[in-house]
């Protein structure tokens, strides 16, 4: 005698009172607001992943559900720069000591 597999109605965008679309939906955000910076690679990949984690009790029949997600971003460009420290430490007295300006 077979079983009949049940069918399971699971939709992410409602898991946890749609906690878990709100949550994908940021780290959206987080992309494409990287992704418009100019101060990062414009060719980098991005990435979100999304971790489903199940946890049956001992009936199997009630399942716990955590929802992780990490995202990576393209780092930013890096910048650089001159920094005058207002002193002139080329001009020395006659006894090889540095004079102060």
């Amino acid at each position: 005698m077979s079983k009949m597999k049940k069918s399971i109605d699971l939709q992410v965008s409602e898991l946890a009172n749609e906690a878990v679309q709100e949550k994908l939906t940021t780290e959206f955000g987080k992309v494409f607001d990287n992704i418009h910076d100019l101060n990062t690679k414009a060719t980098d990949k991005r990435t979100v992943t999304v971790k489903l984690e199940f946890k049956p009790d001992d009936t199997r029949q009630v399942v716990s559900l955590t929802t992780s997600f990490t995202t990576k971003l393209a780092d930013t460009e890096p910048v650089g720069t001159t920094v005058l420290t207002g002193k002139d430490i080329s001009k020395r007295n006659n006894r090889g000591k540095r004079i102060e300006i």
